[in-house]
């Protein structure tokens, strides 16, 4: 799945998922020779953030 593919899927913004990435709070995905972020399902069901400061923000599960 690309960035687009995840926001469009989960309607969370590809400048909040790179910026969760930056801050650490999802990990780092691997990027293809152009630089575009691939991510895997089994990745993607990984990522727990449901708690972001305090707020229950969502679960990402494919």
């Amino acid at each position: 799945m690309t960035i687009a593919e995840v926001s469009e899927k989960y309607d969370i913004s590809q400048d909040t998922l790179r910026y969760y990435e930056r801050i650490g709070l999802i990990p780092h995905v691997n990027r293809n020779k152009n630089g575009n972020r691939i991510i895997r399902k089994k990745t993607v069901n990984g990522w727990n953030l449901s708690n972001v400061c305090g707020m229950q923000v969502f679960r990402l599960k494919c």
